[in-house]
């Protein structure tokens, strides 16, 4: 299906991608569709709630693969109303394996004994999930029991590290 043809159907959904800037690359996704049926919720759950333009591109990609891979999306879409949400429950259904092991990874996190002048995250740097590890000293004595704690948190790491560094399949 043509743009023009979607923009023509969908006026709203037309004003909110100029309004966020979404080029033609952004909203390549709709074109592998014959008619605009298939995407017809996703559009519409767009156009009724508040969402970025990072956002909506991860919600027009992710919702037109899993609608391309035959995945009902109606309950998902009708379960939320912040586009964070939707785009978390997406991707669960769109990768579920690399899903669950970044959650576990996230509890492996949360369940360290951390002092609270330590802080630790996981997040993802590109294709390549990171541990994060924040701390501020304000003198050498402060930064010597610091890395006495994160030699602590390192024995603790040590024993999950399969879990924690292994790459997702």
């Amino acid at each position: 299906m043509e743009l023009k043809e979607i923009f023509k159907e969908y006026p709203l959904f037309h004003k909110w991608s100029a309004k966020k800037k979404l080029n033609s690359t952004d909203l390549s996704i709709l074109t592998e569709f014959k008619n605009s049926s298939s995407f017809r919720a996703l559009i519409e759950w767009i156009e009724k709630h508040p969402v970025s333009h990072s956002e909506g591109k991860q919600i027009l990609e992710l919702g037109g693969e899993l609608i391309l891979m035959n995945q009902s999306i109606q309950a998902i879409l009708q379960k939320h109303k912040q586009a964070k949400a939707l785009i978390a429950d997406f991707k669960k259904l769109r990768f579920p394996i690399y899903t669950q092991k970044q959650e576990e990874k996230t509890k492996i996190i949360k369940k360290l004994k951390l002092e609270p002048a330590l802080k630790a995250v996981w997040r993802q740097d590109k294709d390549r999930g990171v541990l994060s590890i924040q701390f501020q000293s304000f003198s050498l004595k402060d930064l010597k029991q610091k890395i006495k704690k994160l030699e602590a948190v390192y024995k603790q790491l040590n024993e999950e590290k399969e879990k924690l560094f292994s790459t997702p399949t």
